[in-house]
């Protein structure tokens, strides 16, 4: 079964955690990028192309962001994020809730 691994990193810390983060995932794994990581969006997938250089595996986990989060970023970021460009789900509340119960385990960094 998979994981859900819940993400909350400032810009400075960011590509350290993603480097922790791809130690562990695997095929399937979900990410949730939380509060204002949701907008580093292009750091996100421009440090995995460092960090993980088999793309299939970056590329077979499940990105989310939540649609709160995505509400609370300023009118200029929300017009600059493509998050289908990267193919990351736009999560309400009720669909978060629904991908924690269809994990084997979440895990907040």
């Amino acid at each position: 079964m998979s994981s859900l691994f819940q993400l909350y990193s400032d810009l400075d810390s960011l590509k350290n955690n993603l480097r922790e983060l791809a130690k562990i995932w695997q095929k399937g794994d979900n990410v949730l990028l939380l509060a204002n990581t949701a907008a580093y969006i292009d750091w996100v997938f421009a440090y995995l192309t460092e960090i993980v250089p088999e793309q299939d595996i970056a590329a077979s986990i499940n990105w989310y962001v939540l649609q709160i989060d995505v509400d609370q970023l300023s009118p200029i970021t929300k017009q600059n994020i493509d998050f289908e460009t990267y193919q990351v789900k736009i999560l309400t509340d009720d669909e978060w809730v629904a991908l924690t119960q269809q994990v084997s385990k979440t895990i907040t960094l």
